[in-house]
């Protein structure tokens, strides 16, 4: 049907639409016109990304955590052609950005998809900014990826290019296809509007230090773009970062008075007169204001966890947990789950961590106090000595090194979530675990059984 794929092309295949050892779907073109998919628990191997490429089948599965790719499925272009590709001008994304290819059911109803790449200061973004990014400008179409939602991968049978003038179906070769994915230039986030539509003025309700839905939107919004309009909006932006950094960040008055300042200096987007006009330190004064009015409202409020962010987990990470305890499979779990709940912020001199932390995410109800004894007889922990229970969660300031590296990733292209899986990733085979942890041989046999799940 098309030509074979060199090694090295058939690798940069599988990296771009983000193919890796684990469950999957197939459909072969019988399947298509049933719309029946077939779940394969088995390992996304190269002979089944062969048979996706020959046309014998096709292969969806979940994105990873760094997509290559996204995509726009226009499956009723009479209402949705027109209106996503006036939406595509509007953004002013070019031609060279986009790449439209048939489905399945093009010859029928002329369905099809927009390809393009999307990236943040020419670096590859998460599934979720993706998903948040798309879900703003296209929510009337759906769109990919979706965290969690399996896709049809590109390139499979009745896959290929739409000529954006002419509007025909042009059949290419499989290195012609690679060499358009190759061509395809990125299409910058920090270069799309991205309006955030705020009340004004935005004013936090005392009885309702638990607001959801558009408000925290809006102030995640405003904290990762900066300010999208003039007006009051500088000061209604500066209410949301301030709540956002309390709520779900646990930063100090302190620390959020600090991180507003230089939020504002670097995302002003040019739309505040008062920064036009590079008056500080009427900002400044304004921004202790919101502060002190904010901190006065949440004084005797807790807030969410202070660390619910995706982290990384690394090498060194291991390394570190199995130095740490040689030979205690338990102990090496615990420092490991400490470092990946303080990495996001450890570059801070205090880090606060809760106390149901230490009994749940970190170690167990019976051992955590015995950790935590641990961790502070052997100097590599200090405990705030000024802390005021029901105030804010205890801090902590902690007197080792974190080395960075390569991500570690599950078979599933997924952040490493657990101890067990991070050393099987870590290391090249059981004899290797064994050697650098310690840990007896039988430990390792249920690391290696619960890593293949």
């Amino acid at each position: 049907m098309n030509s074979s794929l060199t090694s090295e092309e058939l690798e940069f295949y599988k990296q771009i639409v983000c193919v890796h050892k684990a469950p999957h779907s197939t459909q072969t073109p019988a399947q298509a016109a049933r719309r029946v998919w077939t779940y394969k628990r088995f390992a996304t191997y190269d002979e089944v990304v062969q048979d996706h490429l020959s046309g014998k089948q096709s292969i969806a599965k979940t994105p990873t955590f760094y997509p290559w790719l996204a995509n726009i499925d226009i499956d009723n272009p009479k209402t949705q052609e027109k209106a996503v590709f006036d939406k595509l001008d509007e953004l002013q994304i070019r031609s060279d950005q986009i790449l439209c290819v048939t489905t399945p059911r093009y010859r029928s109803n002329g369905n099809f998809r927009i390809y393009f790449k999307l990236e943040l200061k020419g670096q590859p973004t998460t599934a979720g900014l993706q998903n948040v990014v798309l879900k703003r400008h296209f929510p009337r179409v759906e769109y990919n990826p979706r965290p969690g939602v399996s896709d049809r991968l590109l390139w499979g049978f009745d896959s290929e290019i739409i000529d954006l003038h002419s509007k025909q179906c042009i059949v290419k070769k499989l290195p012609e296809k690679m060499d358009a994915l190759k061509n395809l230039r990125p299409v910058e986030i920090d270069e799309l509007p991205f309006v955030a539509k705020l009340p004004t003025p935005a004013v936090i309700d005392p009885k309702n230090l638990n607001p959801k839905g558009e408000f925290l939107r809006d102030a995640r919004e405003l904290y990762e773009f900066g300010l999208q309009r003039g007006g009051w909006q500088r000061h209604d932006a500066q209410h949301h970062v301030i709540f956002l950094l309390w709520k779900t960040g646990n930063y100090s008055s302190e620390e959020a008075a600090e991180e507003t300042k230089k939020w504002i200096r670097a995302k002003h987007n040019g739309l505040s007169d008062s920064v036009n006009a590079q008056d500080w330190q009427r900002i400044d004064n304004a921004i202790d204001r919101q502060i002190k009015k904010t901190f006065a409202l949440v004084a005797n409020v807790l807030p969410d966890a202070p660390h619910n962010r995706i982290v990384k987990a690394t090498r060194a990470d291991v390394l570190m947990a199995a130095k740490f305890a040689p030979g205690d499979a338990v102990k090496q779990k615990q420092f490991f789950n400490l470092i990946k709940l303080i990495r996001p912020r450890f570059h801070w001199q205090w880090i606060s961590v809760r106390c149901d932390h230490w009994r749940g995410k970190i170690a167990s109800k019976d051992t955590w106090k015995d950790f935590k004894k641990e961790l502070l007889e052997r100097g590599l922990m200090i405990e705030d000595k000024h802390y005021v229970a029901g105030s804010q969660s205890r801090k902590y300031q902690f007197n080792f090194k974190l080395d960075d590296g390569a991500t570690l990733e599950d078979l599933a292209g997924r952040n490493i979530g657990n101890y067990e899986e991070a050393v099987c990733a870590a290391f090249k085979n059981g004899h290797e675990i064994k050697t650098v942890t310690s840990i007896n041989e039988r430990t390792v046999r249920r690391y290696l059984e619960k890593a293949k799940k």
